[in-house]
């Protein structure tokens, strides 16, 4: 019987998330996807993203082990504790050739851009190795 009890608790729970997700989905007329556009010169990279319905605060920009990551949190509220859950816009592997210390972020006219320049010293790269022979 108290098994059936927490699993009501469960229930209930996941009732109210989906219930904040249904709202979050509806509101404004429904959801609408993010866009993106990725643009290449022989300097950078640069990835444009429209995120309608999310203000310029609420974007974050991460470098997390070779991915850049563009995403915003979606708060859901379950009763008494808020659900927090990341929505990704982007998850952009880094090629090697990318300068991830200048990677830069600016949000002008609804539009948040992510400059990625491309490390001169590595697009270039030619190193001879020589091998070692041990007999």
């Amino acid at each position: 019987m108290e098994d059936n009890m927490k699993y009501d608790h469960d229930i209930n729970w996941v009732r109210r998330v989906l219930q904040s997700a249904d709202i979050m989905n509806t509101f404004n007329g429904g959801s609408v996807s993010p866009q993106v556009q990725i643009k290449k010169t022989n300097h950078y990279k640069q990835i444009n993203s429209r995120v309608p319905g999310v203000s310029p605060e609420e974007l974050r920009v991460e470098v997390i082990n070779g991915h850049l990551i563009i995403y915003h949190n979606v708060v859901f509220d379950a009763s008494q504790d808020d659900f927090v859950v990341p929505h990704v816009v982007v998850s952009h592997t880094l090629e090697p050739h990318i300068d991830r210390m200048g990677i830069n972020a600016n949000y002008e006219n609804g539009v948040l851009k992510v400059i990625l320049p491309y490390d001169d010293l590595q697009t270039d790269f030619h190193r001879n190795i020589d091998i070692d022979i041990s007999m």
